[in-house]
């Protein structure tokens, strides 16, 4: 028996918007996925923001925002406030459905950044596949709809800022940046790459990083308004800095090779260590960067997104006090990178395996060993090393006098 006309119809019409189909399959297994932890109180949520929430709305919500409640920034907090005049009677799903929506653009934002990178023929297929992994990815739909937290808020920026500066669109770039900074501390640790950009390129002037703190003064306006001073947003990121003394905190990085445990009296011996370390193997990697860009080689839009990968990746790894969800972003690059490289694919999956194990440490008190997991997380960092400069740079990049003048 031969197919009907409407078989041949809709057997045609799905070959043709293959793309688009899977995209819609993967946003309504998205929605489902989030949907089902919506009543999961995690320890942050109980313990902080959920009382946050009460002590804001209590203080008359956006008209009380003169008064800092919890250690968040402002930005943050302002959005809580907002939140309190929504006329809804539940404040954890308020803050889920909050983050989840910024899940959705950060999903997005990776679709577009993953679309402008890859060849003609292929930019359809993967900004839609990366777009589909980060929404369906277990690591970030249990960051907003499970723990409540709102990492992908400050991640949404980041990305975009990546995907305005490869686009020649600094200014942009960096008001971006300035919202993913206004939200979360954690945003600088982009911010050694774009200076590494600016130093590179020559494309821009040092002094368009103004535009940083002016756009958080401009999100933080509505708490000036209600008497906040300057001085209270310098104070909210002081106490975040300060950290909470370990060397680790539930994140496998080069110190927890160690000990399994996470002591307070290490961080007080070894932070200073952690930063000095740090910062050295950071800026041994921008000088080897820079020998390749400056001598003989012309860096293609997928290194620049590499490096930014491997910096932040670099700052996390080695920097004392970070905690598991401080890899969010360099887990959301290493994704966009797989779909670009399929050699980086295996790793990717690593790590997004080792994250969701440490989660699970957290809401579920499931045991790790983060001395074993902080070896294979050093192993993986070095393979996205040695991947960069001797496989990535002899694939992609050009020698300088065989690139045309613009």
């Amino acid at each position: 028996m031969k197919m009907s006309k409407i078989e041949l119809k809709f057997v045609s019409f799905v070959q043709n918007n293959l793309e688009t189909i899977f995209a819609v399959i993967a946003t309504v297994v998205g929605i489902f996925e989030r949907y089902f932890p919506r009543q999961w109180i995690s320890a942050d949520a109980d313990h902080y923001l959920l009382p946050w929430f009460s002590e804001i709305s209590n203080n008359g919500g956006i008209y009380g925002l003169g008064k800092q409640v919890g250690d968040y920034n402002i930005a943050y907090q302002e959005a809580i406030a907002f939140m309190t005049h929504i006329p809804f009677d539940n404040a954890l799903f308020l803050y889920k459905m909050f983050s989840a929506l910024f899940d959705l653009g950060l999903a997005v934002a990776a679709g577009l950044l993953v679309y402008y990178i890859s060849a003609d023929n292929k930019k359809k297929r993967n900004g839609i596949l990366a777009y589909a992994v980060v929404f369906c990815l277990p690591t970030v739909f249990l960051n907003s709809c499970a723990w409540a937290q709102c990492d992908s808020i400050y991640t949404f920026f980041c990305i975009l800022c990546l995907l305005f500066f490869i686009q020649g669109k600094e200014t942009a770039g960096l008001v971006l940046f300035g919202c993913a900074f206004a939200f979360k501390l954690q945003a600088v640790f982009l911010l050694p790459f774009l200076l590494f950009f600016w130093f590179c390129t020559k494309k821009f002037s040092i002094l368009s990083f103004i535009w940083v703190p002016i756009t958080v003064f401009v999100i933080d306006i509505p708490a000036f308004l209600m008497g906040r001073s300057l001085t209270d947003i310098v104070s909210v990121y002081g106490g975040q800095v300060n950290g909470s003394g370990e060397i680790f905190c539930n994140y496998p990085s080069f110190w927890s090779i160690f000990t399994n445990v996470e002591l307070d009296w290490l961080g007080k011996y070894l932070t200073g260590s952690a930063i000095s370390l740090s910062l050295i193997v950071l800026v041994a990697f921008f000088i080897e960067c820079l020998h390749r860009i400056e001598t003989r080689l012309e860096m293609e839009t997928f290194q620049w997104i590499q490096i930014a990968f491997i910096s932040i990746y670099t700052v996390v790894i080695f920097m004392p006090s970070m905690h598991e969800r401080y890899g969010f972003l360099y887990e959301i690059l290493a994704l966009i990178l797989a779909v670009l490289d399929a050699k980086l694919i295996i790793p990717a999956i690593v790590l997004e395996l080792m994250s969701l194990m440490t989660y699970g440490a957290f809401l579920v008190n499931t045991e790790i060993n983060l001395q074993i997991l902080g070896w294979i997380n050093i192993g993986i960092y070095l393979f996205y090393i040695y991947h960069f400069f001797f496989i990535s740079l002899k694939k992609h990049v050009k020698p300088k006098d065989c690139v045309k003048a613009e």
